[in-house]
């Protein structure tokens, strides 16, 4: 993505969360999240799977606010925007848990550790 890509496609987004006055952040993060599981779902039954969605979608958003950028700013805004989701585990960790959580089985299921 280049230039007014990035607007475009925070337009696109918008147009398909059905934003309406009012909403909170809240409301907002949770329809976000309802999409993003509709696709990841998507991906996972027709198509690439869905950590190759997650994938490639994230590079396509990272290199749409990396490209204007120079190439010492790189970096940094790599660290800001994804080393903040690993903290001391890996990001599928994170996910896991959050999952377990979500799908009822606190408790009853470890979330698997990678790289131990």
């Amino acid at each position: 993505m280049m230039g007014n890509e990035i607007e475009e496609a925070c337009e696109r987004a918008r147009n398909r969360l059905e934003l309406r006055a009012g909403d909170d952040a809240d409301e907002i993060a949770t329809r976000i999240a309802d999409g993003i599981a509709d696709l990841l779902t998507l991906a996972r039954e027709s198509g690439p799977g869905a950590s190759e969605a997650v994938m490639q979608g994230a590079a396509h958003f990272a290199a749409a606010y990396m490209e204007p950028m120079e190439p010492e700013e790189v970096a940094d805004w790599i660290e800001d925007e994804f080393f903040q989701w690993t903290g001391s585990r890996q990001f599928p960790e994170y996910i896991a848990e959050r999952a377990i959580v979500l799908a009822g089985h606190a408790g009853e299921v470890d979330v698997p550790a990678w790289g131990i």
